[in-house]
């Protein structure tokens, strides 16, 4: 973690990325020390990070631009968004739900109806009571067992609407709707990539540098 922190100048994307491979809350505290003083001491030593050094090094450093954050955020959730994933049918299995848990590194799953709309969200914990009870659990379906429905962007949202809810959410993968009222899905966010996109940015923006956050093309 404190490498990755220290090469990247980014302590935020260096929390994020261990995080998203451990899922384990205990070790936070010590990931956002350990990240912070390698960031600090890595760009007391050495002001380019592993993305800008190379670029210096062929002759680039004279291209630099501002980076300017606020432009970044101009882009869309749907230019980020990919086809939507670890969605299920609100009449899924318990038993295909508990084997999609076991094959994914998630512990969330977004129920829909069969218009696509949002119906809930299944959580890997409250399986675990549902097991410990030893009732029939052939019977039971995604209906039975799933939470209201989990927070949601629209495909339409600025990036700087998005921030708030990352930060607050810790879902792996966000559903994009439709919009807000029939919640219809039709793609997913991941949170860690745009969390790293925000990182490097407000990194970028507190030294010249290039700008290699670039909007991106919106998918066709």
């Amino acid at each position: 973690c404190g490498v990755l922190a220290a090469t990247t100048h980014s302590a935020l994307l260096a929390i994020i990325m261990v995080f998203e491979l451990s899922l384990n809350y205990s070790i936070m505290p010590a990931l956002m020390v350990t990240s912070a003083v390698s960031t600090l001491v890595s760009r007391r030593f050495y002001s380019d990070s592993v993305y800008t050094a190379d670029l210096d090094m062929v002759g680039l450093e004279d291209q630099r631009e501002s980076s300017d954050l606020g432009a970044s955020k101009e882009q869309s959730i749907g230019d980020w968004m990919s086809d939507p994933i670890y969605v299920i049918p609100q009449n899924t299995r318990f038993s295909e739900i508990v084997e999609t848990f076991l094959q994914n590194p998630i512990e969330h799953l977004t129920v829909i109806d069969d218009e696509g709309g949002i119906t809930g969200e299944v959580c890997l914990e409250d399986l675990k009571a549902w097991l410990k009870q030893g009732s029939d659990l052939e019977v039971v379906i995604a209906m039975d067992i799933m939470r209201p429905p989990p927070e949601f962007l629209t495909a339409d949202a600025r990036l700087s609407q998005a921030l708030p809810l990352l930060l607050r959410n810790s879902n792996r993968y966000i559903p994009v709707v439709n919009n807000s009222s029939r919640k219809k899905i039709i793609g997913t966010l991941a949170r860690g990539e745009l969390l790293n996109y925000f990182s490097e940015a407000i990194s970028r923006q507190s030294q010249p540098g290039i700008d290699i956050f670039k909007p991106r093309q919106p998918k066709k």
